[in-house]
């Protein structure tokens, strides 16, 4: 049997989040709590600043990019979904060949 194979983006979106955590073990949800921790801290700290100077803005500012860095870690398909097109596999087919095998 002979057949020709395109990797959609889902399908590479999916293998790469996979594959995403079977490396982490397990584990992503304590950095990405860390992530949001922190951003929080900035955001509160920024809050209750009085002065409307520079410090308190930038504070603000990344405290929501920890937390959204965060929250991204947690969801990482829209990522590979973007990154997609400069992986090399866009549009690009595959042929494959595959015979009879005998299991006894």
């Amino acid at each position: 049997m002979q057949f020709d194979y395109e990797i959609p983006i889902e399908e590479y979106a999916a293998a790469q989040v996979l594959y995403y955590k079977a490396c982490a073990k397990g584990q992503v949800l304590k950095p990405a709590l860390g992530w949001v921790v922190l951003g929080m801290f900035f955001v509160l700290i920024a809050a209750f600043r009085r002065a409307a100077d520079w410090p308190p803005i930038l504070l603000l500012l990344t405290g929501a990019w920890f937390i959204y860095g965060g929250i991204r870690m947690l969801f990482p398909t829209r990522h590979y979904r973007r990154h997609y097109p400069q992986s090399g596999l866009a549009g690009k087919k595959y042929h494959a060949e595959l015979t009879k095998l005998d299991f006894q």
